[in-house]
């Protein structure tokens, strides 16, 4: 009977020590999951980054881009708190996308993203277009904030496309994918997309045709990566490295 209860502890210890090293393999798992992913980002972030400041060297002549609808919106300063957290959503939506139950939207989203950028700074390195923004007078925090933003992104080329509204029609499609589990989730970033898609005109950073460029970049990237199904091929490499 004595030696029963001893088997039967050593059992249970054996158990439990089988179990805390598995919890242990899952959390190491987790956080290495977890890092290679903001360093995934942080890479898809540093190229646009990189790829953004060479395309503004472009040898080619500017062209000023103008038309009668832009002239008609008003300049609204207060809508620079909206445009600047396209820069929250940067890090959010694919965060979101990486720990949703379909993960290969995250991996497609990148895929996508990466195109979008290489695509985009061909058209502003041979075809870049120029904005002429108004001049602002400092009366608040938000005129204050835009005229910053001016100041930094300067000179005012490369605007066609839009990068900030290529991404927010990205973010806007993969919020559709997401599972229901993000429904509050989903309508949150579908409508701040929006809004910071409008922001963008409303102070002066780009025009309609900015717009139309963009959602049109957006599209035909989404379309060349689910034709060549390059997201399978991405995920499968990958995850062999988590």
């Amino acid at each position: 009977m004595k030696k029963n209860v001893i088997n039967k502890v050593k059992e249970d210890s054996k158990d439990i020590v089988r179990k805390v090293d598995s919890n242990r393999k899952y959390v190491i798992k987790d956080f290495r999951s977890n890092w290679k992913y903001i360093l995934f980002i942080f890479s898809l972030i540093g190229i646009e980054a990189v790829l953004y400041s060479i395309s503004k060297i472009t040898p080619f002549e500017r062209t000023i881009l103008e038309s009668t609808f832009d002239n008609k919106l008003p300049l609204i300063t207060q809508f620079v708190y909206i445009y600047i957290s396209w820069y929250i959503l940067l890090f959010m939506v694919p965060y979101f996308l990486f720990h949703d139950k379909k993960i290969d939207n995250f991996y497609e989203y990148c895929l996508v993203y990466i195109i979008m950028v290489f695509i985009s700074s061909i058209i502003f390195f041979i075809f870049p277009t120029e904005i002429i923004r108004p001049d602002i007078n400092v009366k608040n925090l938000s005129s204050l904030i835009l005229k910053g933003i001016y100041y930094i992104d300067s000179p005012s080329i490369n605007c066609l496309p839009s990068m900030h509204c290529s991404v927010c029609f990205l973010y806007i499609y993969y919020s559709f994918k997401m599972s229901n589990n993000n429904k509050k989730s989903k309508v949150f970033f579908i409508i701040l997309s929006i809004l910071i898609i409008i922001s963008t005109m409303l102070i002066k950073q780009h025009l309609i045709y900015d717009v139309i460029a963009a959602l049109l970049l957006s599209l035909f990237s989404i379309i060349i990566v689910k034709t060549l199904k390059l997201s399978k091929i991405v995920k499968s490499k990958i995850e062999k490295t988590i």
